[in-house]
């Protein structure tokens, strides 16, 4: 397969790297590759497929090459000219992130972490955990509802990447992700307890949840609220609870 004069190898994996983190392959479906689904810029395809078989299949320098591109560093705002683009990469594909990593995401924002099972280190990320590895039934109705296939065909379509209503109930009721809200070790335990001022503890809430900080507009709404809320605990928890159910949250762009 890894010979140099084998025409095909290189660019399907090059192809569905670029998918991974683009939200869309050169050639889509990924697993496609014919002369009735052309890629949408074939010296592009080529280009990486070179630099990947040059680099002796070195997956982590391809996906350098990729994250470092200023395509891949393009915002999700769009123009009059590209906001019907699907093919030409002028803006972000706004698109929902894999099981996996709402996981990890989840438990980055709230500061805790998994149990996946006894083969799995203490600390791993769900990213990490190998279908094979994965112990723990308690997330298994997670990751089905996110989409992460049970591997029981070679497909690609097996792994399902549509928004659906039970990823949106889990955010907002599931009893063990709101558990974490209390955990003693967690995020929001360690914020309630300290001697942070509202706007520390607001900006923190939004640079582990949103990776920015807070805009005027959000600190008046914080400041609203903190007024009706009982507690500052009850502040900082609906604060929570309102960011990880936001789109920006939960969707790549």
């Amino acid at each position: 397969m890894k010979a140099p004069d084998n025409p095909f190898f290189a660019r399907a994996l090059v192809n569905r790297i670029w998918a991974h983190y683009m939200g869309v392959g050169i050639v889509h479906p990924v697993d496609d590759f014919s002369l009735g689904n052309p890629a949408s810029n074939d010296a592009l395809l080529d280009a990486l497929a070179k630099d990947f078989l040059e680099h002796k299949f070195d997956f982590r320098h391809i996906e350098r090459v990729i994250v470092n591109s200023r395509t891949y560093q393009l915002s999700a705002k769009t123009n009059d000219t590209n906001k019907f683009d699907r093919v030409n990469y002028a803006h972000s594909y706004i698109r929902p992130m894999i099981a996996e990593a709402v996981v990890d995401v989840l438990n980055s924002a709230l500061g805790t972490s998994e149990t996946f099972g006894k083969e799995v280190k203490p600390g791993a990320k769900a990213v990490e955990v190998g279908a094979s590895q994965f112990q723990n039934p308690a997330l298994a109705y997670t990751f089905r509802i996110f989409g992460r296939p049970p591997r029981t065909t070679a497909c690609d379509c097996e792994r399902t990447m549509e928004p659906a209503l039970p990823q949106k109930l889990f955010l907002m009721t599931d009893d063990k992700l709101l558990a974490k809200f209390n955990a003693p070790g967690g995020r929001l335990q360690t914020l309630i307890k300290s001697n942070k001022s509202d706007e520390e503890t607001l900006d923190e809430l939004f640079l582990a949840t949103l990776t920015r900080l807070p805009t005027a507009q959000d600190r008046k709404y914080f400041a609203d609220h903190r007024k009706m809320a009982g507690t500052r605990r009850e502040a900082i928890i609906d604060t929570m609870w309102a960011l990880i159910n936001t789109r920006e949250f939960i969707l790549n762009h």
